[in-house]
């Protein structure tokens, strides 16, 4: 069982080098770790990996060539995670923003109907006070709406 943890450990780290995870978002991270590893792997718990240990030599030294072979080539032109996660933050925000803007929208429409609404009741109320008051109402032919 041992084994199967550490080959995990082995594939995950691949996977992680190569872009292609499985249980990690590959836009989440600029840089590879140990816990990184770990939670890749999925079937290990945090702090498995223990660079001290010789069982683990082969995922350390992988890791090491890796991290030399990134530091040693010129700095790629992608974005970083903030940048990401700020274009994301920006995009929603201008949803936001228009979607105020229709509900804005909405509001006064719906506000100018119920003041439509509310005069209407008040001609309504002065008509049934007339009628009962004994005035005599001119009678309207066909609909006012």
């Amino acid at each position: 069982m041992a084994d199967d943890k550490l080959k995990a450990c082995e594939e995950a780290l691949e996977r992680l080098i190569v872009g292609e995870t499985v249980n990690v978002d590959a836009n989440s991270y600029d840089e590879i770790t140990f816990g990184l590893i770990e939670r890749e792997a999925g079937t290990v718990s945090k702090g498995y990996i223990k660079q001290d240990r010789d069982k683990f030599k082969a995922i350390v030294d992988r890791l090491k060539d890796h991290k030399a072979t990134v530091a040693s080539q010129p700095a790629k032109k992608g974005k970083s995670v903030l940048q990401r996660q700020n274009e994301k933050l920006q995009q929603q925000k201008e949803k936001d923003a228009e979607l105020i803007k229709e509900l804005t929208y909405k509001l006064h429409i719906m506000m100018a109907d119920n003041l439509k609404l509310v005069e209407r009741g008040r001609e309504l109320e002065k008509e049934n006070r007339d009628l009962k008051s004994g005035k005599v109402i001119p009678v309207q032919m066909g609909s006012r709406h």
